[in-house]
């Protein structure tokens, strides 16, 4: 019996066979080969893409990252357009720069729940003053984002 789990290195989902080595880890992280198997199926993903399509986008800067959660704008036989971002579909590289500390990767549940709290960090930073920001404690930020939330829904985001 399969069911779809998300590996505990990788953090790609993948199908789970009932029995296996360690059913944690998906089959390329176990393999020999498990950094080319899995830059193997990064670059499928990539081509596999289309318009609509969502992926999260990691940008990493100074030791700290942060996550979004993009639809796929647009995709030419090259290149995917996400988030105002033109990516190589061969690599996963931004189009004219080497080294741009972004990264795109399948919506898994680890990332999208890290996409939610840099989403509530982002708000707050955004809507707080840096001297009131520091003085809250973590319960009442639970509180806020949860108030937050409710009333997001109760008017349909607006």
């Amino acid at each position: 019996m399969e069911h779809q789990t998300e590996c505990s290195k990788c953090h790609w989902p993948y199908l789970a066979p009932g029995v296996a080595e360690d059913p944690s880890v998906c089959p390329e992280c176990q393999g020999r080969d498990s950094v080319r198997a899995r830059s193997e199926r990064f670059r499928q993903w990539l081509g596999g893409l289309k318009k609509g399509d969502e992926v999260v986008v990691i940008r990493s800067h100074g030791g700290r990252s942060s996550y979004r959660t993009c639809a796929v704008e647009r995709t030419t036989a090259t290149q995917i357009l996400v988030d105002s971002l033109r990516v190589r579909k061969e690599n996963g590289r931004i189009v004219g720069s080497y080294y741009s500390g972004i990264e795109l990767h399948p919506p898994t549940r680890t990332l999208a729940l890290k996409a939610k709290q840099s989403a509530a960090i982002y708000e707050f930073q955004r809507f707080s003053s840096p001297a009131g920001f520091r003085t809250l404690k973590p319960e009442e930020i639970v509180v806020m984002m949860e108030a937050l939330a409710a009333y997001r829904e109760a008017h349909n985001g607006n």
